[in-house]
């Protein structure tokens, strides 16, 4: 925040936290179980040799005694959407994303899922990023399964 300020940017509401978005959060997630476009994962990042996640735990039963993440379930859709620097940006989220991580295996909410919500609550319908985070635009997507 301070660093913000001192950039001459400065926040015209009240500051939100998103340990105040736990509620909606866990609501949201338990709508994506219901769904059925979730599910546990036991994969982890060392054991991965891809880097993109194939869904091999899509039909695995996983027990709650196991660590697990959820992931969500993507498909052959190809996302798109125009961003004004670069330009119309599509992407077909299994094949270059694969299934990607909304709630970690520490019982945290990953950004995915924290992000998409936090703009809904906040009323955010324009957003503007950097090159470095602007292929992981697709995967905030995910209103889609809501």
């Amino acid at each position: 925040m301070y660093a913000l300020d001192a950039l001459g940017l400065h926040w015209d509401a009240e500051v939100v936290y998103q340990r105040q978005h736990l509620e909606y959060y866990e609501a949201a997630f338990m709508q994506l179980i219901n769904n059925n476009v979730v599910y546990r994962c036991t994969c982890s990042r060392n054991n991965s040799e891809a880097l993109i996640c194939p869904g091999s735990c899509r039909e695995k039963i996983v027990s709650d005694v196991m660590p697990y993440a959820w992931r969500v379930k993507t498909d052959q859709r190809t996302i798109s959407f125009y961003d004004e620097g670069h330009g119309l940006i599509q992407h077909t989220l299994d094949t270059q994303y694969g299934d990607f991580i909304i709630k970690r295996k520490e019982r945290l909410f990953a950004y995915q899922l924290a992000i998409v919500l936090d703009n809904y609550l906040q009323g955010v319908t324009y957003v503007m990023c950097d090159c470095d985070v602007i292929n992981s635009m697709p995967n905030k997507f995910i209103y889609n399964h809501f």
